[in-house]
């Protein structure tokens, strides 16, 4: 144990002294070098259940990881138990698995030195493993009994859920995640994107709901298996067969759930005892790889990327009007968001309000200055290289981009587009991505920050003028 514990301890001083020695002024792209990528290509095959294998061999450090990607996730979960998708991934490692229980497993893995971890978001699950590259025979076959034969402990299932009912309950504590369930509910409306989860719904989960949810999507249909450090392709295609070979797929359907949904714009006040009111601003946007994305890409720089982006620079640094001040678009599997958020006095909520609305009807008026999108592009390019510091992150962007549908080629020509913008590009994103007309607006404050909205809207001369305001309430979720 003590000569195992000495040899991890050299491998976290080599990996920090490689990550210092990449950030040293010296190594970092010049502004005027063009950044070249050319990855190392993963060995890959298909086993004959729909898996598919990618290996990136590295014998630098005596290390393995590795990661499984399953092509399913919440948005797919039944609409009567909002919830189970995500209590069966994150149970399926804390549950126990094989024949270990769940604190036998955590002692083995201790024992090891290694991790296995993993759980499920809205699209896709993923499931990850690290070790010794002496122990990953015995490693992986932990791993495979996680994503295969978890236990479901109805003890630690129990514990989930208490501490998830914990978290339901203090929502109303924080502004933030006030202003950002109401906006998620008020975009998306009863569509599987604007699901919330509340304690009635995870009451209703029961070990047999989690069990069948398995059952049906952990799925090998369409998954990834990714694998890189110090092992051979040979051995993961053995390790492969072995323990994931029988694993059959059971037909899960993938088309997306649609939005069909439309937001009423608005204004929507939320009274509570803060110090500060938080505001979010926010309308539909656009799906995942809509033809205008690099320039989306380079907007999102320009509008909230740095401290010399319009929001910050504008908001908080000439006005002194937000502590915090954000925004981006936030592309989606169907259809995305735009948004914008920011905290302020609550006496500054009306101005900070309309201030937002200056800075993007600039930005629809008015092409930005080739400067300020030439040091854009350079950040872009600059920070690009990072994505693929390591074998590991490189063979797991890879995996992302097959996950989400992205075309295999979209890191080689990633440059030469961002290259290739011009000032015009980002004002037509501004101008044809963003409609101040449909914008919901969240505020969450006191009295003084509903008063402030009040002389705002009721202003002739305001971008807001005659908008509804509404006033709703939050407990748990929205409540109109």
């Amino acid at each position: 144990m003590r000569i195992r514990k000495i040899v991890n301890g050299l491998v976290l001083f080599a990996c920090f002294s490689v990550g210092f020695a990449a950030c040293t002024e010296s190594s970092l792209p010049r502004p005027s070098a063009a950044v070249a990528y050319s990855p190392k290509a993963p060995e890959q095959w298909c086993m004959p259940n729909g898996i598919t294998v990618m290996v990136l061999e590295d014998r630098e450090l005596p290390l393995v990881q590795g990661a499984l990607f399953v092509r399913s996730g919440s948005l797919w979960e039944p609409v009567s138990l909002p919830g189970v998708v995500g209590a069966m991934g994150g149970q399926m490692r804390q549950g126990g698995a094989g024949s270990l229980t769940a604190d036998e497993l955590d002692l083995e893995l201790e024992k090891l030195s290694a991790n296995v971890d993993g759980g499920f978001g809205a699209e896709y699950g993923k499931f990850g493993f690290s070790s010794l590259s002496s122990d990953t025979d015995r490693v992986f076959a932990l791993f495979a009994d996680v994503v295969l034969r978890p236990r479901f402990e109805a003890e630690h299932l129990a514990i989930w859920k208490g501490q998830v009912l914990e978290g339901i309950r203090r929502r109303k504590d924080d502004p933030h995640t006030i202003a950002s369930i109401i906006s998620t509910e008020l975009l998306y409306g009863p569509t599987a994107y604007g699901r919330v989860l509340v304690e009635e719904d995870v009451n209703r989960l029961t070990r047999e709901a989690i069990i069948e949810a398995h059952r049906r999507f952990v799925n090998p249909q369409g998954a990834l298996l990714i694998v890189s450090g110090s092992i051979s392709p040979a051995k993961v295609r053995e390790l492969t067969d072995k323990y994931f070979g029988a694993w059959t797929a059971t037909g899960l359907g993938l088309v997306p759930p649609p939005v069909d949904f439309t937001p009423t714009p608005g204004i929507y006040f939320v009274k509570g005892p803060f110090q500060q009111a938080t505001i979010t601003i926010g309308e539909l946007g656009v799906q995942r790889l809509s033809p205008d994305y690099v320039a989306i890409e380079a907007f999102n720089e320009i509008l909230s990327g740095n401290f010399a982006s319009r929001l910050f620079a504008h908001i908080r640094t000439e006005l002194g009007l937000a502590y915090a001040v954000y925004g981006s678009i936030q592309a989606g599997v169907v259809k995305g968001v735009n948004s914008i958020m920011l905290q302020t006095k609550s006496e500054n909520v009306g101005r900070a309000i309309a201030e937002v609305y200056r800075v993007m009807e600039e930005l629809q008026r008015e092409p930005p200055a080739g400067k300020e999108l030439a040091d854009v592009q350079r950040s872009i390019e600059n920070s690009f290289v990072f994505k693929f510091s390591s074998t590991e992150k490189l063979i797991e962007r890879a995996a992302l981009l097959r996950m989400l549908n992205y075309p295999l080629d979209y890191d080689t020509h990633h440059l030469d587009k961002v290259r290739s913008l011009t000032p015009d590009d980002i004002m037509q994103v501004a101008q044809k991505r963003w409609d101040l007309s449909k914008f919901v607006v969240v505020v969450v404050g006191d009295e003084t920050a509903y008063n402030s909205l009040k002389s705002l809207k009721e202003d002739p001369a305001s971008r807001i003028h005659g908008a509804p305001l509404r006033r709703v309430t939050f407990d748990q979720k929205l409540r109109l």
